[in-house]
Order: structure tokens, then sequence, then C-alpha cells
């Protein structure tokens, strides 16, 4: 962000990338898609996601989720959120994702140690009922919408009464300035977040920061409950 202090004015210039078209992204994601959950896992990805959920579960934000319940991870890539998601409630879940890359889906499909119900979708515009899952997770998703508020309303519309909605995403700092030269992914602030999170009418909303890794730099994990 540029800020200039004229007068008894401020002047803030913020310079966003151009956003991929969903095409471009969808291409992009297919060529890298047999490096990426190698590329997560050096990272320290991985082991951030599973700490992450873990301070979660310490923090009663899973109580509600029953044996059984179906989960929907939003851009769910090669599964890596989902899969420790699932390892540290260890709850015989109902595992759903969705993905624009059909390469991404068949890594998924390679990685995840349960079934799981894996389809070709647009994260905007789900093919699913309002109020079909327990849990709602997307990792690294938004910042790749025009208008993330709008993503978040999708998620939390397919998302039941007492359902939670877990968002990892990318933190505002040089480093994410950096990887947008490639991705052309856009950054947030805890606070970009949490607002958006309130305008979805997600309640009892809460920042987690990532303590592994390179994680802690580059990315935030955010909770909101539906009502």
């Amino acid at each position: 962000m540029f800020v200039r202090r004229v007068g008894p004015w401020q002047i803030k210039i913020q310079v966003e990338p151009v956003l991929y078209s969903q095409a471009e992204l969808t291409r992009t994601y297919e060529q890298v898609a047999g490096l990426w959950h190698t590329g997560l896992t050096w990272a320290g990805y991985q082991e951030a996601y599973r700490s992450a959920f873990e301070q979660l579960v310490q923090l009663g934000w899973f109580k509600h989720i029953a044996s059984g319940e179906r989960i929907l991870d939003c851009g769910i890539g090669s599964g890596a959120f989902s899969q420790a998601f699932l390892r540290v409630l260890d709850r015989n879940l109902q595992l759903h994702g969705v993905d624009l890359s059909s390469q991404m889906l068949e890594q998924t499909e390679e990685k995840l140690t349960q079934s799981a119900h894996l389809s070709r979708q647009d994260a905007g515009h789900l093919a699913y009922p309002m109020a079909s899952f327990g849990a709602v997770l997307s990792a690294h998703m938004l910042e790749h919408f025009e208008q993330p508020l709008s993503g978040i309303q999708e998620m939390v519309r397919v998302l039941r009464p007492g359902g939670v909605l877990v968002l990892s995403f990318t933190r505002r700092s040089p480093v994410s300035a950096a990887m947008s030269a490639f991705w052309r992914n856009r950054s947030f602030t805890s606070a970009d977040m949490l607002d958006w999170l309130r305008q979805a009418g997600l309640s009892d909303r809460y920042v987690l920061s990532y303590a592994l890794g390179s994680t802690r730099w580059v990315s935030l994990c955010v909770v909101g409950r539906k009502p």
C-alpha cells in the first residue's frame, strides 16, 4: 500500500493484482496439480493445518459434529486441508469436495485415506441445497474471487444452522505480495475476513494464527458459526 501525507490529507493507494479468469485459473492449477501436495508438505502446511484443527477442537468449535455428518471442502485441491480435519476429528465423517481442476481432484483421490464425494464445480455456485453440511472448509480459494464476500455467502448458504465455516487465507504481507506475481491472487487482513463473516451472518467469529513453518508468515485461519 502506498501512503502519503499531503497537508491535512492522507492519500492511500492499494495495488491489487489482475485476477486470473476462471479458465486461466483452472489451466494454471491443472499444470501444477502433480506437484501441489509436495509443495504444501515442503512449506509445512500439512502440519500447520493439523495443529490449527487441534487447537480449534480444544476450543470447542466442533462439538456439534457427530459421526456420519457431511463436510464440504471448497477448492479442495489435493485434499490437504480436509485430510487434516478428518484425521484430527476422527469421527467417520462424509467428505464432499469440489474444485475447478479435474487434475486436482485426481490428486485428492490418490491422497485421501477414505472415500469422498468429489465433483468438478464452481464454488461460487454450489450444486447443493441449503443447510447441507455440518462444516464447510476452504483453503486459499477466496483469494481468486472478484467478490470474496459472495463466495463466503455461498458457503454459508449450504452450511446448516450451528455449523462452522473454516477458512485458511493468504494474509497481507510482503511475502504474499511477491507470491501474487505468479498466482495473481489477492491477500486479506484478519479485519477483512472477520467483517465478511459478519456480513454473511456468522457469529462467534475467531482468527487463529498458524504457528508452524512458513505458514506463519503467509496464512491465517478464520472460523465462524452459523446461528
